[in-house]
């Protein structure tokens, strides 16, 4: 299971891409399977974590991939 960050690291060497674009790349780096968790939540598939970080405000999709880093989980 991979950790939350990796998707966080992917999206911010990438600002810009929209959320269809980040998901395509992620696919393509973790692979369709891939499953996620973080220090509060695990199993989630690409979709949902992605979903998990823009309703929390760590990834803005409102005018491209924009992190929000906040620095909480140093998990890497």
């Amino acid at each position: 299971m991979l950790h939350g960050k990796k998707l966080i690291n992917l999206a911010a060497e990438n600002v810009g891409l929209s959320k269809k674009e980040l998901i395509v790349l992620a696919t393509k780096e973790f692979g369709r399977d891939a499953k996620f968790r973080t220090c509060k939540v695990e199993g989630l598939s690409l979709e949902q974590m992605l979903e998990f970080f823009i309703s929390n405000g760590r990834i803005d999709i409102d005018t491209g991939i924009k992190v929000n880093a906040c620095g909480h989980c140093s998990k890497s």
